[in-house]
């Protein structure tokens, strides 16, 4: 697989592996997640503002609220809508 071809799933897979030796470094997660979203023109701006905000300051504790949730699935709904492959 590469990349920038499936660059979430490249993230979840990583995250996953690395799950163990990551539970307790919140930094590290927030650092793979800005180096392999973040700089992808097509994906970076999808992530949340909620998301952006945490990290700037991913020492601070951040619990999503149900309406967060909600609204990202949403914006999975809308994608499936408008971009269907």
């Amino acid at each position: 697989m590469i990349l920038a071809d499936h660059p979430v799933t490249y993230l979840y897979n990583t995250l996953h592996y690395y799950e163990p030796v990551l539970r307790d470094q919140p930094q590290v997660k927030v650092k793979l997640v800005l180096t392999i979203l973040g700089n992808l023109p097509t994906v970076g701006h999808d992530l949340s503002e909620q998301y952006h905000a945490y990290m700037r300051e991913p020492t601070k504790a951040w619990l999503p609220d149900l309406p967060y949730y909600m609204k990202l699935v949403q914006r999975v709904v809308d994608s499936i809508l408008y971009f269907p492959n």
